[in-house]
């Protein structure tokens, strides 16, 4: 009689195993919140940073690329944009390269053509001639950004989704962020290469974060106003492996272009988005070279350079 215990026994042993086995893999799942806070954890400790932009909109195609090596306090930008827009019923389209060494802005024009009307005559300028001697011809800018001295000075690199500081308290700034709803996420959810994140950036608690955690950083409202342009808020996607490292990200950005447009033709352009959407990946900092720029001449001196 005793026999018809042991089957019972038997599952209630194997049921308590399994249970058990669910309830460990249960807990050895991180939450949301700590996947979160891993990601940013993550980013406040690295040490090199590599990205390669994409955006794309009406009118505009920009590809960058951008590396930070905070061990030499050193960090490069490059990239291409190609824009159109019409200007005063004309089209015109033009080709830059862009170029960025630490805190110093350089520009090439590499293509020009279409036509603008002459602001006070309203004469056609053919901008291909009248660019002739821009063309090929590296200018820099006439100050140094502030903002991007600011960061290197310091240490302190801020984005639109996180910050890196590596010589800095690391729980110290993800709980500034985190407290201050500096950055929030929305939803976290599993994928096959790590998590996809969906975070959003606001502008004046990310302010509050880095007063707190940075006090001595100059020019915080000048760097966040670069990342947000007139925005209040950003959304990102952003998808990490396991272990929170970036990578890739669905982002948006004011679009670069308009203030190409306007540098080069003086002309506010129409039909052309404001905004660009566009996705980056996260590349090793070796992958980005850029070669260095031997002759320029001062932004300034564009305006001599032109041909009426």
């Amino acid at each position: 009689m005793k026999r018809r215990y042991v089957i019972p026994a038997v599952a209630t042993i194997i049921i308590a195993i399994v249970a058990g086995g669910i309830l460990t893999y249960r807990l050895s799942q991180p939450t949301s919140e700590e996947i979160f806070r891993n990601y940013l954890q993550q980013m406040a400790t690295s040490k090199t940073y590599g990205l390669e932009e994409s955006y794309s909109a009406t009118g505009t195609t920009i590809n960058l690329k951008g590396v930070l090596d905070t061990n030499k306090k050193s960090s490069r930008l490059a990239g291409d944009l190609v824009c159109t827009a019409k200007i005063q019923d004309k089209e015109a389209k033009i080709n830059v390269s862009l170029q960025m060494e630490n805190a110093t802005l350089y520009m090439r024009l590499n293509s020009a053509s279409g036509e603008v009307a002459d602001r006070q005559t309203g004469n056609p300028i053919d901008v291909g001639k009248a660019y002739s001697k821009v063309l090929g011809q590296w200018y820099r800018a006439d100050d140094e950004d502030n903002t991007a001295k600011a960061q290197l000075d310091s240490g302190v690199y801020v984005y639109g989704d996180g910050i890196i500081a590596p010589g800095y308290d690391s729980k110290k700034i993800v709980d500034s962020l985190i407290r201050n709803k500096a950055l929030t996420f929305s939803s976290v959810t599993k994928s096959s290469y790590g998590y996809t994140i969906e975070v959003t950036s606001s502008k004046d608690a990310y302010l509050s974060s880095l007063k707190e955690t940075f006090p001595n950083l100059n020019n915080p409202d000048l760097i966040l106003d670069g990342i947000f342009d007139d925005q209040n808020s950003i959304n990102f996607t952003v998808s990490t492996d396991t272990k929170g490292n970036i990578l890739s990200e669905k982002l948006s950005s004011a679009n670069l272009c308009i203030d190409f447009l306007e540098q080069y033709v003086a002309n506010a352009p129409d039909n052309i988005a404001n905004d660009v959407s566009g996705t980056s990946k996260h590349v090793s900092i070796s992958s980005v070279s850029i070669a260095p720029i031997t002759t320029s001449r001062l932004l300034s001196q564009l305006a001599e350079d032109i041909v009426y």
